[in-house]
């Protein structure tokens, strides 16, 4: 989870620029929803993680308020390839998929061709017309919350302990 403190489920306040040309389909899906910032992103690959984000879709709280809008940027499915790729042109323009902390799960460091199955659920923070001006400012702080804001963030980590249990089977098998 990254940046779930920004809901307006006013029209406009969602900005696409810089990545809507990049996800066709998560465009037409912020355009058809009058371009509300009223969902949680999810960043996943889809023929690597799209199982854990349907898992997690399925587990969804509230879904008709707080909606879930998947990105699949089309990335390398493998640690090598990311390593060679970064430099090239192919993956330059998807570079904010691959700058946070979350890509480390996608591409762990390793001469191995391994990925880890992660998604990233985020309010987009940069992209909200809010707190586009905002973001890792000073200007960025409590003052920013509201109840709307928390509720949101409460529905989001209800969800994911939905989802957390319904994979673990009701339980954490880890702890005896």
């Amino acid at each position: 989870m990254d940046m779930l403190l920004e809901y307006d489920p006013n029209p406009n306040s969602q900005i696409t620029q810089g990545i809507g040309h990049l996800l066709p389909e998560w465009n037409d899906q912020v355009k058809q929803n009058r371009y509300r910032a009223d969902f949680t992103a999810v960043w996943a690959r889809r023929d690597i993680d799209f199982d854990l984000f349907k898992i997690m879709q399925d587990n969804w709280l509230n879904v008709s308020k707080y909606k879930l809008f998947l990105m699949d940027p089309p990335l390398p499915k493998l640690g090598r390839e990311l390593t060679s790729g970064l430099t090239s042109k192919k993956l330059r323009p998807y570079s904010t998929f691959l700058r946070s902390d979350h890509s480390s799960f996608w591409y762990p460091h390793s001469f191995k061709n391994e990925t880890i199955n992660a998604i990233l659920l985020t309010d987009l923070g940069p992209w909200r017309r809010k707190v586009a001006n905002k973001y890792h400012s000073s200007a960025d702080n409590r003052k920013l919350l509201s109840r709307s804001n928390l509720l949101f963030l409460k529905n989001a980590i209800d969800s994911l302990m939905r989802t957390i249990l319904h994979i673990g089977d009701g339980h954490c098998k880890s702890i005896k």
